[in-house]
C-alpha cells in the first residue's frame, strides 16, 4: 500500500511534537533517571522510554500496519514501509542539561528515504522534508550552503560509543581540521544533518551509526540538496554503519582527505 506522503508527514509531525512535548517536561529535570546500555557513554533515560510510548501510541493510531523499528526497542528485520524512530537522539547531551537534542522519525518504503521529521522542543526547531517536496525549517524551505572550498566550510563529526574506534575518528580529524574552518561534534546525527540540510554546515560524516539514528536526516538531507555516500565515496547503505553527507560541493575534496576511492554515488 502506497500512503499518501502529505499524510505520513502530518502523522509524523505530530508524533514528534508530542515526543517533544514529554522530552521538554523532563529536561533539567530530578525526575530522570539514567542506565548504560553498552559503555559509560551510551545512556538510555526513562525519557527515551517515556517519548518512545508517547510516539508510538500515536503512530500506532494514526498509520497503522507500518512497520516500527526503534532504538529503545525489539526489532525485526525492515520490509516494505518503516518508520525508524528515534525518541531521543543526544540522550548523553540531555542528560547533562545540553539542548542539542531531538526526536527523530523517518518513514522509509522498500529501503528509500520517503518522509523526515526531526524535532529540538527545547530550541522548538522542527525539520520535515518528504520525497520530492523539499525540506522545511519551521516551515520555511531550506537549501544546503553554497560554499565550495573545504577552507570555507563547517564540518560535523562524531564520537563512537566504542573506544576502540577512537584512532579513526582522530585520523580522520588530523585530515580535515587542517583544511577546514572548524569541526563540530553536536552529539546528535539527526541535528548534525538537519544543520547540513539548513546550510549551517557543509559537511559530516561519522562510523557507528544506527538506521534510527539518521533515518529522518537523511530524507531532510537529501530533499535540501545534500550529497550522501559511505565514507569511502560508495554507495550509502542505511544499515551501513557510516555516512557521508556534504552540500555537494565539498563532496570529492573530504573523500580525498579521508582516503575514498569509491564512486560518485548516492542513496538513491
Amino acid at each position: 500500500m502506497f500512503r499518501d506522503l502529505r499524510t505520513v508527514k502530518d502523522v509524523l509531525l505530530a508524533a514528534a511534537l508530542e515526543g517533544g512535548r514529554v522530552l521538554k517536561e523532563h529536561f533539567q529535570s530530578e525526575k530522570v533517571e539514567a542506565k548504560t546500555k553498552t559503555g559509560p557513554s551510551d545512556l538510555v533515560t526513562n525519557a527515551d522510554l517515556k517519548t518512545q510510548e508517547a510516539v508510538l501510541r500515536l503512530l500506532s493510531r494514526d498509520l497503522p500496519g507500518v512497520q516500527v523499528i526503534g532504538e529503545e526497542k525489539e526489532n525485526e528485520e525492515a520490509t516494505g514501509e518503516v518508520i525508524y524512530v528515534d525518541p531521543l537522539d543526544g540522550t548523553l547531551n540531555f542528560f547533562h542539561g545540553q539542548r542539542q537534542f531531538a526526536v527523530s522519525l523517518g518513514y522509509w518504503v522498500n529501503g528509500e528515504p520517503t518522509v523526515g521529521v526531526v524535532f529540538n522542543p527545547v530550541d522548538e526547531d522542527l525539520f520535515a522534508a518528504a520525497l520530492g517536496q523539499g525540506a522545511f525549517r519551521n516551515g520555511r524551505p531550506i537549501r544546503v550552503s553554497p560554499y565550495r572550498r573545504l577552507s570555507q566550510s563547517v564540518l560535523a563529526t562524531g564520537w563512537p560509543y566504542d573506544k576502540k574506534e577512537l584512532p579513526r575518528v582522530l585520523n580522520s580529524l588530523e585530515r580535515l581540521l587542517p583544511v577546514s574552518q572548524e569541526v563540530r561534534v553536536w552529539g546528535s546525527a539527526a541535528l548534525a544533518l538537519c544543520y547540513l540540510a539548513a546550510g549551517n554546515l557543509e559537511g559530516y560524516w561519522e562510523w557507528g551509526l544506527y538506521p534510527w539514528d539518521i533515518a529522518a536526516g537523511v530524507v531532510i538531507a537529501r530533499e535540501a540538496g545534500c550529497r550522501i555516500t559511505s565514507i569511502d565515496g560508495g554507495f550509502f547503505d542505511l544499515n551501513g554503519g557510516e555516512i557521508l553527507a556534504t552540500n555537494g560541493y565539498v563532496h570529492e575534496e573530504m573523500l580525498q582527505c579521508l582516503g575514498g576511492r569509491g564512486p560518485n554515488a548516492d542513496s538513491g
